[in-house]
């Protein structure tokens, strides 16, 4: 399908869209909706707004995809595992909540089902590319109006942007295709700014996934140099924690630093940043008391529906076993990531969602409202053993459908 490692064009005049680019175009919107949605969400009901999307793009997948309807065989066993699972919750734990059912039933099926669908990745990220660019118009005048309490929701929403705008241009630099305009550089280096400065610090986390997974297994950069960026970004990460230590040991000792204080406080006001440690001491003490089975769904973590992290949730919710199995799904990710014969496209595609949904699930939100998590995590169930074989070599991309 491919020559000379170029990611063929995909013209409208020249050839009808085939099922599997109109997937693809359904798969972009639904993982875009969040972005191009955020404004009206910050001023309705998120929940209703995303509700009505999400129904909207599932229909018209199921009725396009009528004629060959079909779910793969693998989500479709997990689906009914882990439906059995809530249900025997419910039934061993009365106090476990309905919303988690709700939630199984109207984020993780259909996320998981949309998953499974054979698109054209080369196709898809040719749409998110657009869609980026729209969603950078749509949010980007946020801050000026005034990000305030979203700001959450700001960060999120914009992170799509540079994202899959740097996407773009690592597919394109690898299939020696034309290089990214000046102009998408700009919209990509503003978004990025945008998003560092007014979004949350899980914004961050999720673009250096992005980057340290594209150097780790498709630059194939040394591991001393990951190693050294990691060491690098973890202490730009600590600065404002060092700084404040620093400042009070100062005053323990009866000296004074105008420069250090200074510093502290351009540090703590420029930097959101909000203490989990009460939060994660509940979280394990939770799965400490409930260390095999779990604690009833949705039970609150001191104040919080939540644990904000993704780990300590799976343990509250599952046990201890639940965090394992999901760190084995880990491996087995880092595993198709790291072989040569997966193609450079489809790491891209796994790269990006991963980055999007874990990214964001170790500071904050939870699994069960996480439709890219599904999608993430889908997309390893149904394809991960098939594109095992679908590039030859880095240099090859791999298929775009089966």
């Amino acid at each position: 399908m491919f020559e000379h490692a170029t990611v063929p064009a995909h013209t409208h005049e020249t050839h009808r869209l085939s099922r599997e680019m109109i997937n693809a175009r359904c798969l972009a919107l639904y993982v875009f909706q969040y972005g191009l949605l955020a404004p009206i969400m910050s001023v309705v009901n998120g929940t209703a707004v995303v509700a009505i999307s999400s129904a909207g793009i599932l229909f018209f997948v199921l009725f396009y995809n009528r004629q060959k309807l079909f779910i793969n065989a693998k989500i479709l066993l997990f689906i009914s595992c882990f439906g059995f699972l809530i249900f025997l919750k419910k039934i061993f734990q009365p106090e476990s909540s309905m919303r988690a059912l709700v939630d199984f039933m109207l984020i993780v099926v259909p996320s998981l089902y949309i998953a499974g669908l054979n698109f054209d990745r080369e196709y898809y990220f040719e749409v998110c590319k657009k869609l980026a660019i729209i969603n950078f118009f749509i949010n980007v005048l946020w801050p000026v109006v005034g990000v305030g309490d979203e700001y959450m929701r700001f960060g999120y929403a914009m992170l799509l942007t540079p994202v899959y705008l740097y996407c773009h241009y690592r597919i394109n630099q690898i299939s020696n295709a034309q290089s990214m305009s000046k102009s998408l550089w700009i919209l990509m280096s503003v978004s990025l700014i945008e998003m560092l400065v007014f979004g949350s610090r899980g914004c961050l986390l999720c673009m250096m996934l992005v980057l340290l997974s594209d150097w780790l297994f498709i630059r194939r950069i040394s591991i001393k140099k990951i190693i050294l960026m990691i060491f690098t970004a973890a202490f730009i990460a600590a600065l404002p924690n060092i700084v404040n230590a620093v400042v009070q040991l100062f005053r323990e000792h009866g000296f004074y630093s105008y420069s250090l204080t200074q510093l502290r406080i351009v540090l703590n006001q420029g930097l959101r940043g909000t203490s989990r440690e009460t939060l994660y001491e509940f979280a394990i003490s939770i799965i400490e008391e409930n260390f095999l089975f779990g604690a009833p769904l949705y039970q609150k973590i001191g104040s919080m529906d939540y644990a904000h992290n993704i780990f300590l949730q799976l343990g509250v919710d599952f046990g201890v076993a639940a965090i394992g199995v999901f760190f084995l799904f880990l491996c087995k990710v880092c595993y198709l990531l790291s072989r040569k014969t997966v193609g450079f496209v489809d790491k891209f595609y796994i790269i990006s969602i991963m980055s999007i949904s874990l990214g964001r699930l170790m500071f904050s939100s939870t699994y069960w409202k996480r439709p890219e998590f599904w999608l993430f995590l889908g997309f390893i169930l149904a394809k991960g053993n098939s594109i095992i074989n679908n590039g030859k070599g880095l240099k090859s991309v791999g298929n775009a459908y089966e």
